[in-house]
């Protein structure tokens, strides 16, 4: 926009006149920030699949649940494990996917984490296998800012060779 004054006009009331440069500088805003937007989910992105491929090259099993309970990411080793896609996984409940009686075994595991505390222990059970297995379990709170806490991270690994 730019200001006009007439002759005989006070240059206190201006009259506007609107040209083609607020258009122009609002479509190259707004294709900045379209640029940006891709360039910062492209990075995004990447990060992911990083995170992916840590988690994947990791020995042992890796999750995140959320504060629900629920598998919100899960490695390729859970996969294996059960034997099904992630996408059968994720959004299930630890109950639904372990099971009723594994579950209670360590529910307080659970609570302990989801109330801030870190969890390592030794789990032995069945599995939907069949197969008992002991393994060796971590849980990570993850807190936010307030300290409150959003969920917590798995790492488990089989440790029944080693407790033979």
């Amino acid at each position: 926009m730019e200001t006009i004054f007439e002759a005989g006009q006070s240059s206190c009331a201006p009259k506007t006149a609107f040209t083609g440069k607020v258009k122009d500088e609002q479509e190259a805003t707004l294709a900045f920030l379209q640029a940006e937007r891709k360039r910062l989910q492209a990075a995004l992105y990447e990060r992911n699949d990083q995170l992916r491929l840590i988690a994947d090259a990791f020995p042992g099993k890796v999750a995140y649940v959320d504060a629900q309970q629920r598998y919100q990411f899960i490695n390729k080793q859970y996969e294996d494990w059960y034997q099904v896609p992630a996408e059968q996984i994720i959004g299930k409940t630890v109950n639904d996917l372990m099971g009723k009686s594994s579950y209670q075994s360590i529910q307080n595991y659970i609570e302990a984490a989801l109330a801030g505390q870190r969890v390592n222990y030794e789990f032995t059970g069945a599995f939907e296998d069949g197969k008992d297995r002991c393994l060796g379990v971590s849980y990570l709170p993850h807190l936010n800012q307030m300290g409150a806490t959003l969920g917590f991270f798995v790492v488990c690994q089989v440790v029944t060779e080693r407790s033979r």
